[in-house]
């Protein structure tokens, strides 16, 4: 069965013609020979006959429907025995198919084989985009040497959810291995994920910096917000309105909780627990409400604007 096996390629491109020559080039270049299938998922420029011409079966969608559906379409097209797929901004190495088949011969009983992406090709997508992003210092050539500091700049853009999700873990993980990242980011809830400390700019001025919690603490002039989660919102807002340091109290729309803003917290903490235990109120949670990084800016900066 082994020496009966046969290869596809399916390769799927959206508005892809720019980007496609390299691919099919390197598709051409394969010491075994393959079929390749190109989904023009509903393109307006000439991916179709760009492919045909480089000799490889089309398939195209008169519409765009999305990458998913264009792999089922390439799949369902496909006369192979194994199929593989591949970016239309990828370029393959000359012995990948040939590799391929070797793994599949080596694996017989295997559904699915995947490998690693290199982007050591120095005209790859991926070191292109990677230069374009930090042009004096790729991000694979600054890690290969595990630095002790690495300084990067946005470096969750782009990003879908997942790989933002293992980028962040990834970021915690030198963190505790005793490695400094800094980061330079305006998206400020990330921020707040990624950060053990923060340095806030504003025109080019350094605002703040420390502990999130501790700056918070400085900024006197906004009172601090609490969220507190209770059965009885209003028998709590009244107690606390005895309170000069209190200045609002407002119970939440489902009648679950409130909301206080306290010039100060502690005595606020404190007098909560008198309530409770004198009131026999069931509380859920007590939680700071703006001592994340976006509010403590806004309080700073105000209106002006800036960076972080």
């Amino acid at each position: 069965m082994s020496d009966e096996l046969t290869l596809s390629v399916v390769v799927c491109s959206f508005n892809g013609a720019q980007k496609l020559v390299p691919c099919l080039e390197a598709l051409d270049r394969q010491r075994v020979p393959v079929e390749v299938v190109v989904v023009d998922d509903g393109s307006s420029d000439e991916t179709s006959s760009l492919a045909r011409s480089y000799g490889c079966t089309v398939i195209r969608h008169e519409q765009n429907r999305g990458v998913s559906a264009a792999r089922n379409s390439g799949l369902r097209n496909a006369t192979s025995t194994v199929v593989a797929f591949c970016d239309d901004d990828c370029t393959p190495p000359d012995d990948w198919t040939e590799e391929l088949l070797a793994a599949w011969r080596d694996h017989p009983d295997a559904v699915v084989l995947g490998g690693t992406v290199s982007v050591d090709h120095p005209d790859s997508f991926t070191r292109r985009y990677l230069v374009y992003r930090n042009p004096l210092q790729p991000a694979e050539i600054a890690l290969a040497h595990r630095p002790s500091v690495l300084v990067l700049d946005e470096p969750l853009n782009g990003l879908d959810p997942m790989a933002r999700s293992e980028t962040i873990a990834l970021f915690r993980q030198w963190g505790e291995e005793g490695r400094h990242v800094i980061v330079s980011s305006h998206i400020l809830h990330e921020v707040d994920r990624i950060s053990d400390q923060v340095i806030l700019l504003s025109h080019g001025y350094v605002v703040a910096e420390g502990q999130i919690q501790g700056v918070r603490s400085e900024v006197k002039d906004q009172p601090m917000q609490i969220l507190v989660r209770c059965d009885k919102p209003g028998l709590l807002a009244s107690r606390l309105f005895e309170q000069d340091h209190v200045v609002e109290a407002k119970v939440n729309e489902d009648g679950r909780g409130l909301l206080v803003r306290t010039r100060d917290a502690d005595s606020l903490y404190l007098l909560l627990n008198r309530i409770v235990l004198d009131n026999g109120l069931e509380v859920e949670a007590v939680a700071p409400a703006d001592d994340d990084v976006n509010s403590v800016y806004q309080y700073l900066i105000g209106a002006e604007g800036g960076t972080t």
